[in-house]
């Protein structure tokens, strides 16, 4: 518990400083202009953009006027996305990214048993999953009708769908709710809500499903289901493209393709083998590279290359 706390607290100042040394590193200490651009990688968008006028003895003013935005986990020197990353303009040439990172350690199986007796599924009934706010992007629709098709072959198939309803969502979640009461559903596909017990229910799951329909910046829930050695289907697109190596790691297919996506969910279910080897290699692949202590080991040896230069 300890130990978590401590991580939470050098997260949070690495949020808060990552605002201050990163307009460093765009701009440089010299007095002149420069342009700087405040990129969240979380939700696709740019927050700012303008050009500034750097005054001696006066950087530290101007950045700490900023602060108030510092909760942002992602700008141009730190895209968690590299396709995103290499698409901005750096000053010193170049790009670099620093990728999301988990504790391992919260993510243990365990827990999945309380969450099927919950919805009344059967401990040896298949499960497939997809977790995040329901709203149309998202493309719960998709995993839906995925799993109708699948279960004409395994008729015991059944879903959670994890998240609470965005508030873009409502009407989504609505159609969403009359479409899982259908003949060819009803009864198999479970809305979770929102849930304070994510790995749990992810644990619940024998294949972690993600259908977003655009191309998503990163996509965490595929490394916290990948560290509890579930295995994936994900879009070949966006985010999953860093995460998800196919046919090792898990499974990719065309974005918005539920004919695909609902053979990639048979083709799981028809070989636990395959099952057990992807979640392996995808457990072993989070611990290497996406654990929290290497997301902030190179965070903490950007500040200090940083503060050299400065320093220079």
């Amino acid at each position: 518990m300890l130990k978590r706390i401590a991580t939470s607290i050098v997260t949070l100042l690495i949020c808060c400083l990552t605002y201050q040394f990163s307009a460093f590193a765009q701009s440089g200490n010299n007095n002149n202009l420069s342009h700087l651009t405040i990129y969240n990688a979380n939700i696709g968008e740019f927050l700012e953009e303008r050009t500034i006028e750097l005054q001696s003895g006066a950087n530290t003013v101007e950045w700490r006027s900023l602060m108030p935005k510092a909760n942002i986990r992602t700008i141009r020197v730190l895209a968690e996305d590299a396709e995103v990353a290499l698409t901005m303009r750096f000053t010193k040439g170049g790009s670099l990214t620093i990728h999301d990172g988990i504790d391992c350690q919260e993510f243990r199986p365990g827990g999945g048993e309380a969450v099927r007796r919950e919805f009344g599924i059967p401990l040896d009934a298949p499960v497939a999953g997809i977790v995040g706010h329901i709203q149309n992007w998202k493309g719960q629709h998709l995993v839906v009708e995925a799993i109708a098709r699948a279960r004409r072959h395994f008729p015991d198939l059944r879903c959670l769908i994890v998240g609470g309803v965005h508030r873009r969502g409502v009407e989504y979640a609505a159609q969403l709710r009359e479409r899982i009461t259908a003949p060819d559903l009803a009864g198999h596909v479970f809305l979770a809500g929102a849930r304070e017990d994510v790995p749990a229910c992810l644990d619940a799951m024998d294949i972690v499903l993600h259908a977003s329909t655009v191309p998503e910046p990163f996509g965490r829930v595929l490394i916290e289901a990948m560290a509890l050695a579930r295995p994936v289907i994900a879009p070949r697109e966006g985010g999953p493209l860093v995460i998800v190596v196919d046919g090792e790691t898990g499974l990719l297919v065309p974005i918005g393709d539920v004919d695909k996506l609902a053979k990639a969910v048979l083709d799981l279910l028809d070989d636990k083998n395959t099952r057990v080897r992807l979640g392996s290699a995808a457990q072993e692949s989070v611990a290497r590279k996406f654990g929290v202590e290497r997301m902030i080991d190179e965070t903490e040896r950007i500040y200090r290359e940083e503060l050299l230069e400065i320093a220079d």
